[in-house]
């Protein structure tokens, strides 16, 4: 199982890319459209949800991750773009769920 432990990292600026296993973590949002679910969940939580969701390319939220419960906004496209407000995006670079099948991705620690 893949995770970015939230106090380990500092949110990169303008756009730049932290990795960490299977995600990539952007500053800024998913593009509005092709919603896939909206949930209130940990970071953790949603990287667990966005691999068992077939087509899931990614998830954002508002603000950056301080370990709390927020909205999450899971995608079946990945873009990302930086606006006024801030928002924190995680793309999914593999065993996310591929669209129209129900495979559940198995974890492995």
């Amino acid at each position: 199982l893949c995770s970015l432990a939230s106090a380990d990292i500092s949110m990169p600026r303008g756009g730049a890319v932290l990795q960490a296993g299977h995600w990539e973590v952007h500053a800024g949002f998913i593009s509005k459209g092709d919603d896939l679910l909206q949930e209130v969940m940990t970071v953790d939580e949603a990287k667990l949800r966005a691999r068992q969701l077939p087509g899931c390319k990614g998830f954002c939220f508002s603000g950056l991750d301080r370990g709390g419960r927020m909205k999450v906004f899971f995608k079946s496209k990945w873009d990302n773009h930086i606006g006024k407000n801030e928002w924190t995006s995680y793309r999914c670079m593999q065993a996310c769920a591929p669209p129209d099948t129900g495979y559940i991705a198995s974890s492995s620690a």
